[in-house]
Parts: C-alpha cells; structure tokens; sequence
C-alpha cells in the first residue's frame, strides 16, 4: 500500500504548493464525498496528519479551518474519522448508508476503492471496511466492481468464510446466469464445510432457484428453514423473496408445505419463549 499511499500524498502536496489556502477537500452535501474524506482519512491516517501539521490553513465545505498551536483541528479530525471507520466496521451499520447512496456516487466510490485497494491491507479492521464498502457499491448495481474487491482481498485469505459468502451473494445479484452458477458453486462448498449455516442454505436456495434447479433448490430452502434463517426481523419474509419465483411457481404444492413448516416452526419456537418467562412471573 505503500507505493498508493505515496501517490496519493504526493497529489495533496501539490495542491498544497498552489496557494496558500489549500482545498484539501470540499464536500457539497455529497455523501460520496464524505465517504471518501473519511475513508483517505483511516486508510492513510498516519500520513495525513503529517501533512495536515504541514499545512497552516485548509478548506473543508467551503469552510477555512487554521491550525495553530494547540488548535483541536487535529482531535476533531481524529473523532470523525473514529466514527466512520466503525460504522463502515459494522455490517449492519454499513448497510444502513444504502439508502443515501445514490448510483453514480457509488460508481465513484467503487473506482476509488478499486484504486487504493489493489495493495489489500493486513488491518482486520480496514479489510472490514472493505468488505462493507464492497457490499454497499455492489448492492448499488456495481457488481463486477464488488467481485473485484472481494477477489482481491481473498487472494491474501482464499478460505475467508465471509468473504467467499459476500462474493456469492454479488455473483447471484448480478444477474448474469454464468455469475449465478458460480454463485451456486461457492454456495455448495461452503453448506458442506458449514452444514448448520442458515444464511449459506438460503443463498444456495436463492441461486439454485434462479437457475431452474427445482428440488435441488428446494431441498437447501427447507434445510435453510430448519436452521430457523426466519429467525430475524430482516428474514422474516424470507419466503416471499423475488429470487424464489421460480420455485413458487413450479413447485406450488411443495412451496406451500415448506410455509406451513416455517409457520409451525415459529409457533414453537414462541411457545417455548413464553414457557421460559411465566415461571419468573410466578417468581416475581
């Protein structure tokens, strides 16, 4: 990463060296933009608060930031950027920045991280971050971008469950058959070395499904609700999800069967959740 991260410095020096009020960078409500600040800031924080003690005066959204002696610039960069990198660190808080995304803002997202990215970090962290991004710009429709990272960082951990899993998921959601039969590939292996992973029997059940492979497909969709992947409020429909059209339609009696199953299922399963709190109600 070194050779990216002298690049990069070196595009900021030259800016610096143009004027005496330098645009560091300048976010016009983009969140794409903010994305990019921040991420620079983790993935090269080191080198950047080096040249930020360089630098007597820079610009960020229009605003003109001095750093003086004893100035909290620095502590305000240093908190910003903290709050970034663990929410990008999250999954679940990751994919909740979909939504203010917008299509174009993630193609640019996905060149930059593409860019930087090609030298994959060791930090457990940032590769977290870069899985995450992946996903984000992916789920935006940029797929072939989302494979890419995502092969980039499983050359340096090839049997990375998570990863293996993610990049499934982008093949199947590119919606190119030769991708979706990659995906069902990926998918098998991973239910034979984690046979009792939900999630790895539904996207099995998702990619088989969109290949017209009817009892195959529903054979991991009832073993995925066995492994109760309805559990969550997020897989509570999983059911109804649109890669499973082709099982609905061709197997109407069998699909109904599997509902039926979930349906119990989740009646049990709350029965035993009550039968666990009235005993402490007797207590109390």
């Amino acid at each position: 990463m070194a050779g990216h991260q002298g690049g990069f410095l070196n595009n900021f020096s030259n800016l610096a060296s143009i004027s005496d009020v330098v645009a560091l960078v300048t976010i016009l409500s983009n969140l794409f933009w903010l994305v990019l600040f921040f991420g620079v800031a983790i993935l090269f924080r080191d080198e950047l608060r080096l040249l930020l003690r360089s630098l007597s005066r820079f610009k960020i959204a229009g605003a003109v930031f001095e750093i003086k002696e004893g100035s909290g610039a620095l502590e305000y960069y240093d908190i910003f950027s903290k709050i970034l990198g663990e929410i990008l660190a999250e999954r679940d808080s990751a994919e909740k920045l979909y939504e203010y995304i917008s299509p174009s803002t993630a193609r640019e997202l996905a060149r930059f991280t593409l860019k930087y990215a090609k030298a994959v970090p060791k930090d457990q962290n940032e590769i977290e971050i870069l899985k995450n991004v992946a996903l984000l710009v992916g789920r935006k429709g940029n797929t072939d971008a989302a494979i890419k990272l995502y092969d980039a960082l499983l050359k340096q951990t090839p049997d990375d469950f998570d990863l293996l899993y993610l990049k499934g998921r982008m093949l199947r959601e590119s919606g190119n058959r030769n991708n979706i039969a990659k995906s069902e590939r990926i998918y098998t292996e991973l239910a034979n070395k984690y046979p009792e992973h939900a999630a790895v029997w539904f996207g099995l059940a998702r990619s088989r499904s969109l290949l017209g492979e009817g009892q195959p497909g529903m054979d991991a969709l009832k073993q995925s609700v066995e492994l109760e992947y309805w559990s969550k409020p997020s897989t509570a429909k999983m059911l109804d999800r649109p890669e499973l059209k082709f099982l609905r339609e061709s197997m109407t009696d069998e699909f109904n069967k599997v509902r039926d199953r979930l349906d119990q299922l989740k009646a049990e399963k709350l029965a035993k959740q009550l039968a666990k709190i009235e005993p402490s109600r007797k207590a109390a």
